[in-house]
């Protein structure tokens, strides 16, 4: 089967297009411009570099498609309207190539967030029939992002996931936290009794991929949402994870949530200024004061038979493996 994923180059969509790739099907990878597939280098995937700027760019790889796993989208932007841009933006003009020129298109499966829903303090966790309301400008554009692909339901089978927290080899996110848990320290964003879900990179792809061919077989109802969760752990629990790994005890310490607050500002006024800045900004802060991101995969697991496989300890073994086999620890 012909597939297509956008957003390939980054941490979950280059698992998600290796996922594919070894279960036999042609996959065309779909390149926004400065993309730099470097995970991908080695494999047999092809690649496609036009963008997702206008319905027209995407018409070949579109028309070319049986199914599309759309991951492509901004986690970082300094303005509202970048999250806008990122999200929303291109995600309407895959929608509108679709419409115009994916007449084979069987399945569209759209990796979306937990952000869009909003938090939870658990610990029974968010579902699928609550209100989403998201509290970040991240969450607003990946909620009309899902919207926008629900377009697509009267003409073929859509899908949506929403991850929560995602973890695995090629991200960069965790790794200040595995850099001061090998000096035996853990910062705490607030506190350290926190709740959340959190979700091995393996699983999320285990779960996108069954969701797909469950659609395609017609075992599930097209126009659904799931989350993906792996397991629910606060603050501690994963500090605890990384320090058995690591081989230290971990002294954990929270950081005041007015003092993040304010080292978010001041990156978003360097943001503004076009300065680099780490992935603490404004949005961001308005995420992590929230009491807690608790989701269930309750659903996934009923409609298609979603659990995580990966424990947290596991999961950070590998993770931390990886970060050393890489130079980056």
């Amino acid at each position: 089967m012909r597939v297509l994923v956008t957003g390939a180059a980054g941490f979950v969509g280059s698992h998600l297009a290796e996922a594919l790739a070894a279960d036999g099907h042609d996959v065309t990878c779909l390149l926004r411009p400065n993309s730099n597939p470097r995970w991908l280098a080695n494999s047999s995937l092809s690649f496609v570099d036009c963008g997702m700027d206008s319905p027209k760019a995407m018409a070949g790889p579109v028309g070319n498609s049986d199914m599309i796993f759309h991951v492509a989208g901004v986690t970082k932007a300094s303005t509202p309207q970048g999250y806008f841009n990122g999200n929303v933006n291109i995600t309407r003009n895959l929608v509108k190539a679709v419409k115009t020129h994916g007449h084979r298109v069987k399945a569209v499966i759209g990796v979306s967030s937990q952000a869009a829903a909003g938090p939870h303090p658990g610990p029974e966790g968010l579902d699928e029939i609550a209100t989403p309301a998201p509290v970040s400008y991240y969450g607003k554009a990946k909620l009309q992002s899902e919207q926008a692909l629900m377009e697509l339901a009267d003409l073929t089978a859509v899908g949506i996931v929403r991850p929560s927290m995602v973890y695995g080899p090629r991200d960069y996110a965790f790794l200040p936290l595995y850099s001061g848990a090998r000096l035996g320290l853990f910062p705490v964003p607030g506190s350290r009794k926190t709740l959340m879900s959190i979700i091995h990179v393996n699983d999320l792809v285990r779960g996108i991929v069954s969701l797909g061919n469950s659609l395609l077989d017609g075992d599930v109802d097209s126009g659904n949402v799931y989350f993906l969760s792996g397991q629910t752990a606060s603050w501690s629990g994963i500090g605890k994870a990384i320090g058995d790994v690591v081989g230290r005890g971990q002294m954990l310490f929270p950081i005041p949530l007015f003092a993040i607050g304010a080292v978010a500002m001041v990156n978003g006024v360097l943001a503004r200024l076009g300065l680099p800045t780490n992935h603490l900004l404004p949005d961001k802060w308005r995420e992590a004061k929230q009491s807690g991101w608790v989701c269930t995969h309750g659903r996934a697991n009923a409609d298609f038979g979603y659990s995580p496989q990966i424990s947290l300890e596991e999961g950070m073994r590998g993770t931390i493996q990886w970060c050393r086999e890489n130079g980056l620890l």
